[in-house]
């Protein structure tokens, strides 16, 4: 008798433990990841003179949501990242980030937007100054960054820029496809 209660004792200790759900969520940073990867490995300060929304076009081979956004910038300060709908060009979420480290990526959580599967975003950081510089993300020669690349589930696609922007402005040129410039990022979970 001990050896079945025993026995059965194990079978239900296996059956909770296999019902146990993981609460491991995935996350993707897709900017962080190629520069922490060394995969942009020429990163430059920049300066352009004027104000200006810069970042970059993507969308997500999975369905999820983004929870946060985020810069990498190369100064202190606070910069307004925002998250666009590519087809109406409208604001769908916005977040003033702090960079107290200029060294890293700082993020600010936003309230959860779901992520349809290839639908094209924007991202942008707005450099409200005529004094803010950005950063200007290139590969080293002999290799050459060529968009579209993908990071995770993510494909960035095309460097976009709005200049003279004095408030709000989509960033609606698509400039040269070797480089990345502003660094924004998003924190990604794929529910797929």
């Amino acid at each position: 008798m001990k050896k079945y209660l025993f026995v059965v004792t194990i079978a239900l200790f296996t059956i909770a433990l296999s019902c146990t759900k993981n609460t491991t969520v995935k996350t993707e940073m897709p900017l962080q990841t190629l520069v922490n990867n060394k995969f942009l490995d020429s990163i430059q300060p920049a300066y352009d003179g004027v104000t200006e929304e810069v970042g970059y076009r993507f969308f997500s081979t999975k369905k999820g949501r983004i929870t946060k956004l985020g810069a990498y910038m190369p100064a202190k300060g606070s910069y307004r990242v925002i998250l666009w709908d590519n087809l109406t060009e409208t604001v769908i979420d916005s977040a003033i980030v702090q960079i107290t480290n200029p060294n890293q990526f700082s993020y600010t959580a936003i309230n959860p937007v779901n992520v349809e599967t290839n639908k094209k975003y924007v991202i942008s950081v707005y450099c409200n100054t005529t004094t803010t510089y950005y950063y200007f993300s290139q590969r080293k020669q002999p290799n050459k960054l060529d968009l579209p690349i993908v990071s995770g589930t993510v494909i960035i696609m095309d460097p976009v820029l709005n200049l003279r922007c004095n408030g709000l402005c989509f960033p609606n040129t698509i400039t040269r496809r070797d480089a990345i410039s502003g660094i924004p990022d998003i924190v990604f979970e794929p529910t797929e």
